[in-house]
């Protein structure tokens, strides 16, 4: 859903099993926020697991089995149409113009 002028932030952000990420924990977010570690650390698939939360990409920025980390990729394969992994978790914070006009649809 768009509503117009809307000016609803990520608070908070957490990534489960994708890619080199096994848990990063609840990671706040600023209007400003730095993302700091060594090299393949992690954080550029912090932030693309965080884009395909509400992506209005498509099909490119859906999940895929290929995305678990590879250790534990064949367990995962064989559970993952019963059991498919939370990814991605985010906090919004919303203006009060956005929870009425969710409340009235």
């Amino acid at each position: 859903m768009y509503i117009k002028g809307g000016t609803m932030k990520i608070i908070r952000a957490r990534v489960n099993n994708y890619k080199s990420i096994d848990d990063s924990s609840w990671v706040d977010m600023e209007d400003v926020t730095a993302l700091v570690g060594k090299n393949e650390s992690g954080k550029t698939a912090f932030l693309q697991a965080i884009r395909k939360i509400n992506s209005i990409a498509g099909a490119e920025d859906q999940f895929s089995i290929m995305d678990y980390p590879r250790k534990g990729y064949i367990r995962y394969k064989k559970i993952h149409e019963t059991n498919p992994s939370v990814v991605a978790m985010a906090e919004f914070r919303l203006t009060t113009d956005e929870i009425q006009e969710l409340e009235s649809n």
